[in-house]
């Protein structure tokens, strides 16, 4: 199935972003092209080496309002 994107917007974004030890993602133009906002509860999943982080209203991850670096 083709992914849809809204009008004037890419069809993909490709970043790669470093998740520190405490658990950051150390890239915040990754954020910014996900269109995730401060305050945005997120839901993460980890498997076979790979972490799927997605919007859910009801995630127990928070999207801070600005970078911690």
């Amino acid at each position: 199935m083709p992914l849809t994107s809204p009008p004037g917007q890419p069809d993909g974004v490709y970043r790669f972003g470093r998740i520190d030890a405490s658990g950051l993602v150390a890239e915040w133009a990754t954020i910014t092209a996900l269109g995730w906002r401060g305050g945005d509860r997120l839901t993460l999943t980890a498997d076979a080496g790979v972490m799927i982080a997605r919007r859910d209203p009801g995630g127990l991850v928070t999207v801070p309002a600005r970078p911690t670096w």
